[in-house]
């Protein structure tokens, strides 16, 4: 083939048959979710009723989330969250792990509350549960216990944290300055890290940064 036109044919045949052997990989490399730091934002909002089995019940709170959205241009498919450490700072200014978390998938807010999520839609942000932040008011004797273990002088003694809450206790920890590290996967994403910073005081007074702090 010496003429110049039937070179670019074949090259063209050519291309069009990688394209088409080949073409869901680069739609999945041009098109696909996408989890940035932007893409996470936490919210720490207090409540005065908790809901325990079918009825709501008097029991002053905060509800700890995030807001996880897609910044992608393809949906993620089956989306989950794990929670892969929890640190808590000592005395001495230094975050060390809490000999008794066990790493947990969270749940994503809703009717269903599921550990997994089908779909996030580019976009469309979804909240996940994080924590609770309880006051031991009329709570069970071994929760107020739990709370009873702070020892410094900085901290008081009449709220206690929840995380990864089922219902509304889980894991229950003294107050103190948290670290809590969580994964982010998707059947379609790459896995990305992220650190809560979370500071529970176990104080209860009117103003929310006196009882506790949420942040990434």
């Amino acid at each position: 083939m010496h003429n110049p036109a039937e070179w670019l044919t074949a090259v063209g045949t050519l291309l069009l048959a990688v394209v088409a052997v080949f073409q869901d990989r680069i739609h999945q490399w041009m098109f696909k979710p996408e989890f940035g730091r932007n893409c996470f934002k936490t919210h720490c909002v207090k409540k005065k009723f908790m809901q325990v089995g079918t009825q709501p019940v008097t029991r002053p709170h905060f509800d700890l989330t995030i807001t996880i959205t897609n910044s992608g241009k393809a949906a993620a498919r089956y989306v989950q969250v794990y929670a892969e450490n929890l640190e808590r700072q000592d005395a001495q200014g230094v975050f060390a792990p809490v000999p008794n978390f066990v790493p947990t998938y969270l749940t994503w807010t809703g009717p269903r509350r599921q550990p997994e999520l089908d779909v996030l839609s580019p976009g469309m942000p979804r909240s996940c549960e994080i924590a609770h932040v309880i006051w031991t008011d009329n709570l069970p004797e071994p929760i107020v216990s739990v709370a009873r273990e702070v020892k410094e002088d900085t901290f008081g003694t009449v709220t206690v944290l929840s995380v990864a809450p089922q219902g509304y206790f889980e894991q229950v920890f003294c107050p103190g300055n948290y670290r809590l590290t969580i994964r982010l996967g998707a059947g379609n994403a790459k896995t990305v890290t992220r650190i809560l910073s979370i500071k529970v005081t176990g104080r209860w007074s009117d103003s929310d940064s006196d009882m506790v702090e949420f942040k990434i």
